[in-house]
């Protein structure tokens, strides 16, 4: 298993999350390319990042009504299901808290899911930057 780094994780982080907002798929793709991840052939909207496993595609800009409105990106690689094991639990959750401090000190205090006004929320075991 692989952990994104803090330092790395919050580069990726600021990189969407201090976009303004709509973005263009123009700008959407730029950002991707400029984070250096690879476009799957047959449709740019998924990508590949350093955390890909067997180079499947881990991250994806999600669209709404046609727009570019947000993106799923990886912290960890994925643990295949039945590979889980008691080092990894302790490990993905001091990274995800070094994650929270870190995007703590740039945007303030986040919340949980059910507080709208927050400058970030964390929804189940993702972080959700809001701008």
């Amino acid at each position: 298993m692989r952990i994104l780094p803090v330092e790395r994780a919050v580069a990726w982080i600021r990189a969407w999350a201090e976009l303004n907002w709509p973005i263009t798929w123009e700008t959407a793709y730029a950002t991707r390319d400029k984070l250096g991840w690879t476009p799957a052939p047959d449709d740019g909207r998924f990508f590949t990042t350093e955390l890909s496993t067997n180079g499947q595609e881990d991250g994806s800009i999600s669209q709404f009504e046609g727009e570019a409105s947000g993106v799923n990106i990886p912290l960890s690689s994925v643990i295949p299901e039945g590979q889980e094991h008691d080092r990894t639990t302790p490990t993905t959750w001091e990274a995800y808290n070094a994650y929270v401090v870190a995007v703590s000190r740039i945007y303030g205090q986040g919340k949980n899911e059910r507080d709208v006004t927050a400058p970030f929320k964390l929804i189940g075991r993702s972080l959700m930057v809001q701008r």
